[in-house]
């Protein structure tokens, strides 16, 4: 009976070492396994927050540009055939004019255009009704039409007096869209 009680003991006790090594080598997989996606989580989060090279940001920067350029041209042009129709559309006013000032702003970034020295009067005039605001948004079409066809942008290689008005036209689109948003809005919700 001693024996049978010994062999059982060393059986407990062999089953219990194997057991306890299993659980042990489980533990230290599991910290592994962990420790691993700790670091692909700190990889994943450091290439997201990761700046790109000044190479891709100058790529960014340029294809932004060139996209917001274009599509400034084309947003004038689809605003002042809007003028000539008999009933404006607010929606639409509202819309262009948003779009035109997010455009804007993100050229004024990306030109890096210097600062005037002298700031121009704010001339963004609120609009009471339809008439005022055809007459806002030629206002507006005329500023577009000067930015784009500014000699600065034919030769970019000096800063002078062009590149200064470039950037007073730059900032009179962004202020004269702004309102024109906030007006086209008020003069939709009256309609």
């Amino acid at each position: 009976m001693r024996s049978r009680s010994l062999t059982r003991a060393c059986l407990i006790l062999g089953f219990g070492l194997v057991a306890v090594s299993t659980i042990f080598a489980q533990a230290e997989r599991g910290a592994d396994d962990i420790t691993v996606r700790s670091m692909n989580l700190r990889l994943i989060l450091e290439r997201a927050h990761r700046k790109p090279s000044s190479e891709e940001r100058v790529k960014q920067a340029v294809a932004e540009l060139q996209e917001d350029f274009t599509r400034l041209q084309a947003l004038n042009l689809e605003f002042v055939k809007a003028i000539n129709a008999p009933k404006l559309d607010y929606k639409f006013v509202s819309k262009s004019a948003s779009e035109i000032n997010k455009r804007a702003d993100r050229l004024k970034n990306n030109l890096d255009l210097p600062e005037p020295s002298a700031p121009k009067s704010p001339l963004a005039s609120s609009a009471a009704n339809q008439l005022e605001m055809k007459k806002a948004m030629l206002r507006l079409g005329k500023l577009i039409y000067s930015f784009s066809h500014n000699p600065f942008f034919k030769e970019a290689s000096v800063v002078n007096e062009n590149a200064i008005q470039a950037r007073y036209e730059l900032d009179e689109i962004i202020e004269v869209s702004k309102q024109i948003k906030i007006d086209s809005e008020k003069l939709k919700k009256a309609n």
